[in-house]
């Protein structure tokens, strides 16, 4: 992923109880993958880091989403060099700068 996830203001136990972790979820192992998902610059051990998260949040399951939006992204032919990537907004934040 170009932009590493950040879990904490919908699944860290600091963010329940009035924060945007509206199901107020809390677990202490959660709570340390996040916290080192975000400081690891290493990318393999982040990768296994979100792997394992992923893994909590699909056993707790803290929520179950009913509804996706679909996507769609169109461009047109005139436009050169155009990258598209799979996850919202559509672009790398740091090709802007």
């Amino acid at each position: 992923m170009p932009i590493t996830p950040d879990f904490t203001s919908s699944l860290h136990s600091s963010s329940a109880n009035g924060g945007r972790n509206y199901a107020n979820y809390q677990n202490p192992v959660l709570d340390r993958l996040i916290e080192n998902i975000l400081l690891k610059s290493n990318e393999k051990n982040r990768t296994e880091l979100i792997k394992q998260a992923q893994i909590i949040i699909a056993e707790d399951s803290p929520y179950i989403y009913l509804l996706s939006t679909s996507s769609r992204f169109a461009h047109s032919n005139r436009l050169k060099n155009v990258l598209v990537y799979s996850i919202r907004p559509h672009f790398w934040a740091a090709e802007l700068y």
